[in-house]
Order: C-alpha cells, then structure tokens, then sequence
C-alpha cells in the first residue's frame, strides 16, 4: 500500500481535530509523512540508549507524556547523537489496540527513518517502570503500529518551550493561538492560488 493511500485511510471518516486537520494539510502541502518498522542498527540503538541513560533522560520519561519526553531528547540532545540525527515528531499514532483509532501523539525520528518513542510500551514488555529502554520503539515496531506526522525544527522547539515555559503539543496548543493552523491555511491558500 502506498504511503498517500495509507494516510488517507488513516484519516478517512475520523472526527475532527486540529491534529488530524494537520496532518491533511500537511499531506497536501508535503509536510506529513508515514513513518515504516525499521530494524535499527544495533550500534545505533546502543549508542542512542547510552545517551538517554548517561542524561537520566530513561528516568525522567513519564507514562502519558508523549509530547514532554521527546522534546525533552531533542533539547538534552540538541539534535544530535553521535553522527546521527535526531528530530521532534508530531502527529498520529495508530494500531489495533486503540481499534485504529488515530490518537494524537509526539515521538522521535532518528536520521529521518527510524522512530524513537519514549513513551509507548510494545505490546507483551509493559512495565511498572518508564525507565525500562527495552520495552520503548527504537526503530522496529509492531506490525499494527502506524506513525504519520510532520518534523518539528530545534529551534522551533526551543522557542515555543522558552516562551511557554514547558513543553506541550504544537499542532494542538490553544495557548500558541494553533500557529500551525494559520501557517497551514495560508500555505494552502497560496498553493491553491498558484495551482489556478
């Protein structure tokens, strides 16, 4: 299935909200993208799990707080690790377990190809513990589990948490005026503009 055809799915029919409403507009101006199971590279994985550890980033992830542990791995890290790569994600998550319910959710992307979620538990390796790294996605997924969304710049990050004084969701924020929703609509507007 193709990715356009497998967001479309995603988002046919489902009841509105500012995240979903996003990430339509950001299919159609190129911004949203299908994040696939990848294996990560043991070494990658090691390296990326050895930094969460060594900033106590492993210990501070809390259950339900998507959007707070993954900036918080975008900031500790300033978007590196290592030679690799690492950006915020926002969007959609969705699997069987939720009956396909797309939920809005925030996550990692290693080298624009591998998700790192610090906040959901793989099916079969809940623990009592968010600290447990081996229970997290890194990389590889359940067959289920689908992420779509847009990639969120570091200093986008640091300044939306600078002036709010914590984090929080971007596409979804009242208290930021939903900035992402005016960008959007003028994008589209434009781009509609440009197409006639």
């Amino acid at each position: 299935m193709t990715e356009n055809k497998k967001l479309d799915e995603l988002l046919a029919g489902m009841p509105f909200s500012t995240t979903m409403l996003l990430t339509k507009y950001g299919k159609e101006l190129g911004y949203s993208k299908m994040y696939e199971s990848q294996e990560m590279p043991k070494d990658m994985e090691k390296e990326i799990k050895n930094f969460f550890k060594s900033r106590g980033l492993n210990k501070r992830f809390q259950k339900k707080q998507c959007y707070h542990n993954s900036q918080i791995i975008l900031l500790e890290c300033q978007g590196k690790i290592g030679e690799h790569t690492i950006k915020y994600c926002e969007g959609l998550w969705t699997a069987d377990i939720v009956s396909g319910f797309p939920i809005s959710h925030g996550w990692c992307v290693v080298d624009a190809i591998y998700v790192v979620d610090p906040t959901l538990e793989l099916p079969g390796t809940a623990s009592k513990a968010p600290s447990n790294m081996d229970s997290k996605v890194f990389g590889k997924m359940p067959d289920d589990w689908e992420y779509c969304g847009m990639i969120f710049e570091l200093d986008f990050i640091m300044e939306q948490v600078l002036a709010l004084k914590q984090t929080t969701t971007f596409l979804d924020d009242y208290r930021l005026s939903r900035p992402m929703v005016m960008k959007f609509e003028k994008l589209l507007a434009e781009k509609r503009k440009a197409e006639k």
